[in-house]
């Protein structure tokens, strides 16, 4: 993705994971309520409206937990800060320092869109989640470091420039 961005082009850019996990058809929806709203960022959220995937229970809490921490030390209100599904203006994108490569980068650029905008909105999004057997590949270490990237960019003086 880091590599991606310095190519884009357009007024927005969004990020999807390559095994559509999230379909490609809210990407309308997701633009049409930037545009309505006026906002540099819009969520695809697998919890909004009351959603909640139940394939991995431990990683449906996991992420809450991540997103809870995350409102309180950047000031925002993000439902689901783990998805790879944002919609961003692509001249916020590029003003980003990103430094992560692994799963943590979703959580960066969730704490860097939150120091960078308030421009930011958020709408439901279908979820259809691989199994471990299909090849999904999130663990447990994938959480620990998405923990320590949030803290970094929160307390580490010029982490996030």
């Amino acid at each position: 993705m880091r590599t991606a961005i310095p190519q884009c082009s357009g007024d927005f850019c969004v990020t999807q994971d390559a095994d559509l996990e999230y379909h490609p058809r809210h990407f309308g929806r997701m633009l049409g309520y930037a545009m309505e709203h006026d906002l540099d960022v819009v969520y695809g959220s697998r919890v909004l409206g009351g959603k909640r995937y139940h394939s991995y229970a431990i990683n449906y809490w996991a992420v809450r937990l991540l997103t809870a921490l995350t409102n309180v030390l950047f000031g925002v209100r993000y439902t689901d800060v783990a998805t790879n599904y944002k919609l961003v203006r692509t001249s916020v994108l590029k003003s980003l320092h990103l430094t992560c490569s692994g799963f943590d980068l979703d959580f960066e650029l969730s704490n860097k869109l939150a120091l960078a905008t308030r421009r930011i909105g958020e709408v439901p999004i279908d979820f259809e989640p691989r199994t471990f057997a299909q090849g999904k590949k999130i663990r447990a270490r994938d959480g620990m470091r998405a923990f320590l990237v949030i803290l970094r960019d929160r307390f580490v003086p010029g982490a996030w420039h």
